[in-house]
């Protein structure tokens, strides 16, 4: 039985190693998602996706039709009148919402984009138009009021975090500079969003992508109670691009990020696509906190950072990189900190990440080879049981024989006396005859504690007197305690 579940177990072994090793394949841009290990995300996971939590994205759309979004869209109304067509529709939005709530597709999910919180789901309201987009010139007066009406329609509809858009006044973000009129802010806007603010919803702006063209302050990432995000690449260098201002509030990885498009997939580097990032990093502390305030989710987010400046905060960088594991860490000591005596503690501590993350379709294949392992080790296993069946049907041999497994053909017997090795075995695996307890003497330090036998010395001749104590023997256990006891 033990040679054959050995026989099992390696064959299950060889199985599992034999799985080739998945290569890349277009559309699966998961492999190139290099900010969700480096910046904690996937550890996080271990804690929060995001479900439940509803991220509004204010941009120029998100073509839910994408199946990395699919079932993950509500679409709110257009302010700009667009009306959610033409080529320029979700140009900029549509990337946005996969690097915050992509869930990808395909068997295991194994195709498209993974954003940070998967399980969240998006609220689009189309408040701006792409920089390329034809109507942006005779409309770009009237974008900041349609940004700040986009604000309050989604803290009205559930939204607790919100990504804004990025300023269309900048040359460098959208290619146009036509929309002077909402280089400085506006009233609007800055009412709106002091009423997200006062509704506790967290709201998350780009910091802006002038940095090597004037540096000019981006609103709405510059009103106070924004969490404004700047963005750096892969070796954590800053981007060129991104803002240097002082409002600037933590960064994340905003260069070289693969999100997807209504046609596919495509490379982004905004400082739009660092604020999607920290969005969802908000919706997962969202998820697993909800009794946290939106104030207590932006202390959790900057306290928690890693590279942080000297001195706290640094102009462009503000409080440092943003990490979700740690900033969850965080959230759940603050929860556990102001819970009431008695209730349940929030564990302060999250997992490791696992140091091996699966390549995409490798769970699929590995499903496979387990279904494979699983039907030869259940037929080996009856196998081992068919062959107990029949064992417990054959003759069992005379006793004698029984006894040969005591001794040797050649070898000298196994006892000294003239009894038959039945008789042996029998006399061996008797019963023991119960006798009184006996006084025993302990013998020395360095002697071996023997059974006295009946009119017998406790020790045989050459052992020396006992120097202390004496123990009496259990008669029917065969167990010493010392005597009195």
């Amino acid at each position: 039985m033990t040679a054959l579940l050995a026989a099992g177990a390696a064959t299950l072994c060889t199985v599992l190693a034999a799985a080739p090793a998945p290569a890349a394949v277009a559309g699966r841009p998961q492999q190139q998602e290099w900010w969700l290990a480096k910046l904690g995300i996937r550890a996080g996971w271990l804690a929060s996706r995001g479900a439940g939590v509803t991220v509004a994205v204010l941009s120029d759309g998100v073509d839910a039709s994408q199946p990395d979004l699919t079932q993950s869209v509500t679409q709110g109304p257009d302010y700009t009148g667009a009306r959610q067509a033409g080529p320029y529709f979700g140009e900029q939005g549509t990337p946005i919402a996969s690097l915050i709530a992509g869930h990808g597709h395909g068997r295991s999910k194994a195709f498209g984009e993974i954003g940070v919180a998967p399980k969240a789901r998006i609220l689009s309201v189309q408040v701006t138009l792409p920089g390329n987009d034809p109507q942006l010139g005779p409309d770009a007066a009237r974008l900041d009021g349609w940004i700040a009406q986009g604000i309050r329609y989604a803290v009205q509809h559930g939204a607790t975090v919100i990504d804004l858009p990025l300023d269309p006044s900048q040359p460098g973000a959208t290619g146009t500079s036509a929309a002077a009129a909402a280089a400085g802010g506006s009233p609007a806007e800055r009412a709106a969003v002091s009423y997200a603010v006062s509704h506790n919803v967290v709201l998350v702006g780009p910091a802006g992508d002038n940095g090597s063209n004037g540096d000019g302050v981006s609103y709405p990432a510059a009103y106070p109670g924004v969490i404004s995000v700047g963005a750096f690449n892969s070796a954590f260098i800053k981007a060129p691009f991104s803002n240097r201002n002082g409002y600037v509030t933590v960064t994340a990885a905003g260069v070289d990020m693969v999100a997807a498009t209504s046609t596919g997939y495509a490379s982004v580097s905004s400082t739009n696509a660092a604020s999607a990032v920290v969005a969802g990093i908000a919706a997962m502390i969202r998820a697993r906190f909800p009794s946290l305030t939106a104030a207590q989710v932006r202390h959790a987010l900057i306290r928690s950072t890693v590279y942080r400046p000297r001195g706290g905060a640094s102009d462009g960088s503000g409080y440092g990189t943003v990490n979700a594991a740690r900033a969850l860490a965080l959230a759940g000591r603050m929860v556990a900190a102001t819970a009431p005596a008695g209730a349940k503690a929030v564990p302060g501590r999250l997992p490791a990440a696992p140091s091996v993350v699966l390549r995409p379709g490798l769970g699929s294949t590995l499903l496979r080879d387990l279904e494979i392992s699983a039907a030869v080790l259940i037929a080996l296993l009856l196998l081992v049981a068919a062959y107990a069946v029949t064992g417990r049907r054959k003759p069992r041999r005379a006793l004698s024989g029984a006894a040969e497994w005591g001794r040797s053909r050649t070898a000298q017997p196994r006892y000294a006396d003239s009894a038959t090795d039945a008789d042996r075995m029998l006399e061996y695996f008797a019963a023991p005859v119960r006798q009184p307890a006996k006084e025993m003497a302990l013998p020395p330090r360095s002697g071996t504690l023997v059974r006295a036998a009946s009119g017998q010395p406790p020790f045989g001749p050459a052992s020396p007197a006992p120097d202390a104590g004496v123990l009496a023997a259990a008669p029917d256990r065969g167990l010493f305690a010392p005597a009195g006891r």
